[in-house]
């Protein structure tokens, strides 16, 4: 059967790659499919009774020629598996960056400051929302903004502002809110000696009293308060148009042992950072253009202002507020359609 092998036939052999372990021979009969998964396979052309048994150094030697190759391409694979495991965090890293600077910027185009707006993402992360999804999810709460419909953006801004204030250190002011069960305005027709038309007040019995950071606005603490009794205050103040001066549904009265009726609106405009509104301990007349909203308020009084242009302060600490029986809202007769 092997009568011309001695001529440069080709036969398989095989290597066992155990150290010190012979080579075993076998004609091109023997199948791969009986051998062991210990041997492989190598194809050779040498005469058959010129080929010696391979020992270990030998196979160690052509190490490189048979395997080297497949080193090269594992090492590859991996160095291949590693950069791109490493692009796939740096695009991930990008893109978590991406969105979260491109809610900042969205947020910061509502008006929100920077500290309130880092402050939402930072809420929103905190509560399970990933990163890919923030910009919608702020979209989401942000409603119809572009006509003043909420979504619920804006009491989680509140929140975040009124936590901020509290890390700052701010006073808490106390408000005296008086219904109109205990007061009524002043009598048509009748003038005292200042010649002006004052509120009458008949008991401080059945007033409320309601707290709030310093800065914050009359509006901002019936909307978004979180002490006792804010939600009784939000019931009597509508805040239709969100606190812009676009409507009278905010409308309050001084007590008038608290208004300043000499007083410029300048120097009573509820910024805590103007020198003259540090020394006032009353709240002042109101702008121009704050008038021209009372004017279409439900019983304006002298001593009339919009919760919203309030700022309390902590000269203004035991304010009394007297709060209208009604309110006009025209925003209800806004033909949108």
């Amino acid at each position: 059967m092997f009568a011309n092998v001695s001529r440069c036939a080709q036969r398989w052999h095989i290597i066992r790659l155990q150290c010190g372990a012979p080579v075993a021979q076998f004609s091109s009969e023997t199948t791969a499919n009986a051998l062991p998964v210990s041997f492989h396979l190598v194809k050779r052309t040498l005469p058959l009774k010129s080929q010696p048994l391979i020992q270990m150094n030998t196979l160690l030697a052509s190490r490189p020629i048979a395997i080297q190759s497949l080193e090269r391409k594992a090492s590859y694979q991996r160095f291949s598996t590693s950069k791109d495991s490493s692009i796939n965090n740096t695009t991930t890293n990008n893109t978590s960056a991406s969105a979260t600077e491109q809610t900042q910027s969205f947020l910061l185009s509502l008006g929100y400051s920077s500290a309130v707006s880092d402050g939402i993402i930072d809420a929103l992360l905190q509560n399970g929302i990933p990163q890919s999804s923030l910009l919608g999810m702020v979209k989401s709460l942000a409603g119809r903004y572009e006509v003043g419909e909420d979504g619920g953006l804006e009491a989680l801004a509140a929140s975040v502002k009124l936590e901020i204030e509290k890390q700052d250190g701010k006073n808490k002011v106390k408000v005296w809110c008086l219904p109109s069960t205990g007061w009524s305005p002043a009598p048509d027709g009748i003038e005292n000696d200042d010649d002006e038309q004052l509120p009458i007040i008949k008991t401080m019995d059945r007033a409320f009293a309601v707290e709030a950071i310093e800065g914050t606005t009359l509006t901002d603490v019936a909307q978004f308060g979180t002490s006792e009794n804010c939600d009784v205050l939000g019931e009597y103040l509508e805040c239709a148009c969100s606190g812009i001066m676009a409507c009278s549904t905010c409308h309050v009265v001084i007590h008038p042992d608290w208004f300043d009726a000499t007083g410029a609106p300048a120097d009573c405009d509820g910024d805590s950072d103007h020198p003259a509104a540090s020394s006032s301990n009353k709240v002042c007349p109101p702008s121009e253009a704050e008038q021209d909203m009372i004017d279409l308020a439900y019983e304006p009084q002298v001593t009339s202002r919009l919760g919203c242009q309030i700022k309390l302060r902590k000269e203004l600490d035991g304010l009394v507020i007297l709060l209208p029986r009604g309110s006009n809202n025209l925003m209800d007769f806004v033909p949108f359609e």
